[in-house]
């Protein structure tokens, strides 16, 4: 700061060193002449400064505004890109979505059409009992019309096999409503049990705990 002010002060020096050399033996219309032609001079030197600062801020502001421009282009195309990734994204969600549902609606379907068709095969299979038991009843009362068979012991056998029928229909009702999936035909349920609760104890009750001390050796025999 102070060699700042040093060169400032020489150059005023010489600016006045200069002035009165200059202003030395001239007149007073040659001194005026003189002071219009360095007024005009400094008045040039002030505006060509101000237009070429004028010409570096302007140039300044040009570049400053194409570069906000490229700038605000740069934006606009990405939030295009942005949208765009965004639209593309959200169509492939939605086709990935709708797979999805595709695939698990074709596996409900299957599993209810196989779950329906072995219901419908099970029933079948009773309905083949009842018809072979009304079959073997039917044969049985034929002996007993023809006199080879007691009607008592075709009482016995006929009850027999309707205790068989009673029991599979029995059976069958009980294993499909209660104990049989009801999603998945070769699942059979469960009861739920209530898992145990834990005491807290590290040991078990009667569990004898062992002492944390290190046994000490026995005495070495004499």
């Amino acid at each position: 700061m102070g060699n700042l002010q040093s060169v400032t002060d020489l150059t005023r020096l010489a600016q006045d060193v200069q002035y009165t050399t200059a202003l030395r033996g001239m007149n007073e219309t040659e001194k005026q002449q003189y002071f219009d032609a360095q007024k005009q001079e400094l008045i040039g030197d002030i505006l060509n400064d101000r237009e070429a600062t004028f010409q570096k801020t302007f140039t300044d502001a040009t570049r400053n505004s194409a570069i906000q421009g490229s700038l605000f282009y740069y934006l606009q195309r990405n939030r295009d890109l942005d949208a765009m990734g965004t639209v593309i994204k959200n169509k492939n969600e939605a086709e990935i979505g709708t797979q999805k549902y595709n695939n698990q609606l074709a596996l409900r379907q299957y599993e209810i059409n196989e779950w329906s068709y072995n219901n419908k095969m099970d029933t079948l299979f009773v309905f083949q009992v009842l018809f072979v038991t009304l079959m073997i009843a039917a044969g049985l009362v034929y002996l007993n019309r023809a006199g080879f068979l007691s009607q008592t012991i075709v009482g016995i056998l006929v009850g027999l096999l309707l205790v068989v029928d009673i029991f599979v229909l029995i059976n069958r009702m009980r294993y499909t409503n209660k104990t049989r999936d009801k999603r998945y035909w070769n699942k059979r349920m469960f009861p739920k049990k209530a898992l145990p609760q834990d005491s807290g104890s590290v040991c078990p009750p009667g569990q004898i705990e062992v002492d944390s001390q290190p046994a000490q050796a026995p005495a070495p025999t004499p």
